[in-house]
């Protein structure tokens, strides 16, 4: 099995690599056209390059997801993997995460993006990338975390933030959703979508696993101490990306001014994150367990 996760995360950073580089060489140059779809939507068009057939919005915020995760992610990702196969308690828990967050951007990049010549790259990245976590999780000793919790584990805190996480990306996806279910169009900002994955992603499996780990971590559950992190991981890596990603649309739209709102909230929100973030790991008291590949 550890063989297994070896082999399937050296593919996840090789396909990572790949499909990051492809994308960021993508932004070297942007033609759009203008096009009216069947709905009567005037909408830009990417017109080449590996995103070609995409909105312009679209695009413009896919942008800063691949330059993140090129220059963090996937070092994020190397760096984690090496400490987990030191047997580090707080490297397999941060290595669980960034796993996840492969396994998040791999999926919204398969079914978000007009199919290109990367698909199965992508496919290939979000199945090993569950594919591990899965076997990371099932050969992970719980009993390594039931004796490395400090007493003063922000049990109740973290479990709020989660749960204060999940109810603001329910409610902003319900509010984006329900007002275009009478007519059964959708509004402007998503001219040119043929439908709403982000949404469908976040309330069909980021919100729910949130709850789960709140919900566990509240009756002290073994499974929420472990992936107490994981959401806080996501969120971070998401957070970056959004606010890469506004502060790029601002700058090629020159709208910049209208996006520091934005990036300011988000920035917040990234700070408060990574402060429970350190105050998870600083209440992990790490004990030597050896390597963890046979």
């Amino acid at each position: 099995m550890k063989k297994l996760i070896l082999i399937f995360t050296i593919l996840i950073i090789a396909l990572s690599m790949i499909s990051s580089f492809v994308g960021v060489l993508n932004y070297q140059t942007l033609n759009f056209e203008s096009f009216v779809t069947a709905g009567g939507e005037q909408v830009e068009i990417l017109s080449e390059g590996i995103y070609k057939y995409n909105v312009k919005s679209w695009v413009l915020s896919g942008m800063p997801w691949d330059i993140v995760r090129l220059v963090l992610g996937i070092p994020l990702l190397i760096l984690s993997f090496i400490f987990y196969l030191k047997g580090s308690l707080k490297g397999t828990m941060f290595f669980i995460g960034i796993l996840f967050s492969f396994f998040y951007q791999s999926l919204l990049w398969a079914i978000g993006w007009h199919f290109n010549t990367l698909f199965l790259v992508y496919t290939f990245t979000f199945a090993f990338s569950l594919v591990t976590l899965f076997l990371v999780v099932l050969s992970f000793d719980t009993n390594r975390i039931e004796h490395a919790i400090n007493k003063s584990f922000p049990v109740r805190t973290v479990a709020i933030f989660l749960f204060f996480i999940a109810g603001m990306l329910f409610f902003k996806c319900m509010g984006e959703i329900l007002p275009m279910l009478s007519t059964g169009v959708l509004k402007k900002q998503f001219s040119g979508y043929f439908n709403l994955f982000d949404q469908f992603i976040d309330i069909g499996i980021i919100i729910p696993f949130v709850i789960f780990v709140g919900v566990f971590l509240l009756k002290r559950n073994i499974y929420g101490f472990l992936f107490s992190s994981v959401g806080l991981i996501l969120f971070l890596n998401i957070g970056l990306s959004v606010v890469a990603g506004q502060a790029i649309l601002g700058v090629m739209t020159n709208t910049f001014t209208d996006q520091i709102p934005g990036i300011a909230i988000f920035s917040i929100f990234m700070l408060v994150d990574a402060f429970f973030l350190v105050k998870i790991f600083r209440n992990i008291i790490e004990k030597p367990n050896g390597t963890l590949l046979d």
